[in-house]
């Protein structure tokens, strides 16, 4: 799935939420579940849109006024999209796979499609795996700053 529509979809959840919250019928557990489901989209999107993009951006702006040529602004950019994508959407396929699971767990439990009990047994399983795979150790910093946002209760 293109990223752009991942980002959409990730975003239309947002709304999702605030429809779910302002309902009187939602449970304790639900409620519960809403809200760390909601900590970790919005982690999510602080770490891109917050920490990430503004600093390669400045990064960028900075080699662009500097370029004498088509081809070093076109290098510039090329290293500004692979830095972002390494540090947003990391480099291991299996990090996309567990966000897109965890999207469409977050999805069908605020639509409606599948009910609490299927809904936190699949979220606690991938947000494991998640929480797994952000801690293992490697060379990309940006794997321990997205556990640690996700993953910590005061963040």
């Amino acid at each position: 799935m293109n990223m752009t529509v991942k980002m959409y979809y990730l975003l239309s959840c947002y709304h999702k939420f605030s429809k779910q919250m302002g309902n009187d019928s939602v449970t304790v557990n639900d409620r519960r579940l809403l809200e760390e489901m909601l900590h970790f989209l919005n982690a999510y999107n602080l770490h891109c849109s917050i920490y990430v993009v503004p600093r390669l951006w400045s990064v960028f702006i900075d080699k662009l006024s500097k370029s004498s040529s088509l081809e070093e602004i076109l290098s510039f950019q090329n290293s500004f999209f692979a830095d972002t994508m390494a540090q947003c959407f990391l480099p291991d396929p299996k990090f996309m796979d567990l966000l897109s699971n965890l999207v469409s767990v977050i999805h069908d439990f605020t639509t409606g499609d599948v009910n609490y009990d299927q809904s936190a047994q699949n979220w606690n399983e991938y947000l494991g795996k998640m929480c797994s795979l952000l801690s293992k150790p490697n060379n990309n910093n940006a794997y321990s700053q997205l556990h640690s946002r996700i993953f910590s209760q005061f963040y």
